[in-house]
């Protein structure tokens, strides 16, 4: 029997949306971490629309399999710069930014990356619906083939 995420699954039934929202994030970073399937099928909804940060599509389905076959392995989930908005009493968007580490199709990656999340709750049911990962690369990387030998030293000076 699948179980439902609302506001009695958390500590005080009296809390605010955000703390709300802030408690479900960190059971989804502990899930991302441990690859927690079970955890992950409660807090994405069946309809997810997921964009990775290679622009691909995904669905529920695909980040479930993922973690399940060991496609994606997390060892390193540390997040900041958190920001949630309440767009009405049952639509909340998460941004933040997360260090990542572990691997991908076995192959060993450690990297910053920005995530938007949409939580939508149905049914006293809070889930994500929707949501975009871009990874973070920073600006002197981009432009580093183009940057002239002699003003290399200028660069990377400001990084």
């Amino acid at each position: 029997m699948k179980r439902s995420i609302s506001d009695n699954d958390l500590p005080n039934h009296t809390m605010s949306m955000e703390t709300t929202i802030e408690n479900l994030e960190e059971k989804l970073r502990q899930a991302m971490l441990t690859s927690d399937v079970p955890v992950l099928d409660e807090l994405i909804a069946d309809d997810l629309v997921w964009t990775m940060h290679t622009g691909q599509v995904v669905n529920k389905q695909f980040d479930l399999d993922a973690h399940r076959s060991g496609l994606f392995q997390f060892t390193k989930v540390e997040t900041s710069d958190r920001q949630i908005h309440q767009y009405d009493s049952n639509c909340i968007v998460v941004t933040l930014k997360a260090e990542l580490a572990g691997t991908s199709s076995g192959e060993a990656f450690s990297a910053a990356y920005r995530f938007t999340r949409v939580w939508v709750q149905r049914q006293n049911r809070w889930q994500i619906v929707a949501g975009h990962v871009s990874q973070v690369i920073l600006f002197w990387m981009v432009i580093y083939p183009y940057i002239p030998s002699g003003l290399w030293h200028l660069v990377a000076s400001c990084s």
